[in-house]
């Protein structure tokens, strides 16, 4: 029994349950954080360009402190936004695995499940890990199980 029950546990820690779905839903959430990582860049760019323009229009001369300035700022705010643009994706990365495979795992287990009835012919309920999502259809599941046995056993 034992040894079912490392099985069990060994099978958990597979992340990638359905890997099309899964790898799927992390590069739609990667894609939709570099559209916005890429447009907070450009407004960042926007920025020091305007502040280009308005030292042009006070005529302040390009050998002024003021360019060096902006010249410096924009370098620091490329830095922060390369590192945070980085960490965001790995954290992404990291949330749609769990996210995927709190989605994947359930309906991985009912198939199984559905399988496991189909070549046994024996109706037993199914339960779902402890923050799955669908765990409604389990229940559901459940209560169409527990309806045939009934019917079975008049």
């Amino acid at each position: 029994m034992a040894n079912v029950s490392e099985t069990h546990k060994k099978k958990r820690l597979i992340y990638l349950i359905n890997p099309e779905f899964q790898i799927r839903f992390i590069a739609f959430t990667c894609f939709s954080s570099a559209i916005s990582t890429s447009i907070a860049f450009a407004a960042n760019h926007y920025f020091f360009w305007k502040m280009n323009q308005i030292g042009i229009s006070y005529k302040i001369p390009q050998s002024d402190p003021f360019y060096e300035l902006i010249l410096r700022q924009e370098v620091i705010m490329n830095r922060i936004f390369l590192g945070s643009a980085v960490l965001t994706l790995l954290c992404l990365c990291a949330v749609g695995l769990a996210f995927s495979h709190r989605v994947a795992g359930p309906l991985f287990r009912l198939r199984h499940h559905l399988k496991t009835i189909e070549s046994q012919s024996d109706l037993r309920e199914i339960q779902f890990r402890k923050g799955d999502y669908f765990y409604e259809v389990a229940e559901s599941f459940n209560q169409m199980v527990g309806k045939l046995n009934e019917k079975k056993s008049k």
